[in-house]
């Protein structure tokens, strides 16, 4: 018997929980969640049971939105401004 990977789901830090910041989606908040645990986006999609292609896709839509260069610039900036709770 296989057992399944379940997808993770972000948890917003309080102050996020009426609007996401940035005015990311769900799918971007997913991301940058697991960008700014550290990982790669061919672990995000391992981690999230989608397409590289898909990690890609909210990647580039959650840079737009954030204004920033990098998935690292990103991940700094989602962790200075406490967007996610840490566990």
């Amino acid at each position: 018997m296989t057992t399944q990977r379940r997808p993770r789901v972000v948890t917003p830090a309080p102050a996020s929980t009426s609007a996401a910041p940035y005015g990311l989606d769900r799918g971007e908040m997913n991301v940058l969640s697991l960008l700014a645990e550290g990982l790669f986006v061919p672990q995000i999609a391992s981690e999230l049971v989608i397409p590289q292609a898909a990690v890609e896709a909210q990647v580039e839509g959650l840079l737009k939105k954030m204004n920033a260069r990098s998935k690292t610039e990103a991940a700094v900036i989602a962790i200075r401004q406490g967007i996610f709770n840490r566990r």
